[in-house]
């Protein structure tokens, strides 16, 4: 029979600085957020231009007159334009994400290996694991959209109408804006500060 160890042992043990090989498990899978973030974010920021471009073609064209100068989308081209890039951002992150998690508990050698013995099976293990195939990436999925895609609608709509509130304010209406036109056309400037602060506002 195995004896228990004294209580300053595993006071000792549990008390120990992490080993390096623990600090390491935590950057483990990393790689595969650098693969799955650039294809992600380009459908997210893709996906949401071109739902905002559809959305202010299809709008009737007195709204379109009235909101020539604006560059906002209204809440219900918002809360769209949210909801489909979120959607096809997860799409792609979803199994780069089950890919990492696994990578951290240690069960693979690296990301091939953990593509290969979710979708096919791992031939290397004493105990031949049976694949899950595709689905086994994609498991989480469904709980993934249920929660992102409606804070991605949430998100784009606040940071919308944040945004057409503090172009408003600083530019003072219509008004100001004849005012400001150097009779070319010109459309309202850029500014960081409106862009910064609405995502701000649309984060918290």
């Amino acid at each position: 029979v195995a004896k228990k160890r004294p209580r300053s042992q595993r006071a000792a043990a549990a008390s120990a600085p992490p080993s390096a090989a623990g600090v390491k498990r935590l950057w483990r899978g990393v790689q595969t957020m650098f693969v799955g973030c650039i294809p992600a974010h380009a459908l997210y920021f893709s996906s949401y231009e071109l739902v905002k471009k559809l959305c202010a073609d299809g709008a009737p064209a007195s709204a379109r007159e009235r909101d020539r100068d604006r560059d906002t989308l209204t809440p219900a081209g918002a809360m769209l334009a949210g909801g489909i890039a979120a959607l096809l951002h997860d799409s792609v992150m979803t199994p780069m994400d089950t890919v990492k998690q696994r990578m951290q508990l240690g069960h693979y050698d690296g990301m091939r290996h953990a593509f290969a013995s979710i979708v096919r099976g791992d031939g290397r293990r004493a105990a031949a694991a049976a694949g899950e195939g595709w689905r086994g990436l994609y498991r989480s999925f469904p709980v993934t959209v249920a929660t992102n895609v409606p804070y991605g609608m949430i998100v784009v709509t606040v940071n919308e109408r944040l945004r057409g509130a503090l172009e408003e304010g600083l530019y003072g209406g219509r008004e100001g804006e004849a005012q400001r036109d150097d009779g070319d056309g010109a459309e309202r400037p850029f500014h960081f500060a409106t862009v910064l602060l609405s995502g701000m506002g649309a984060g918290t």
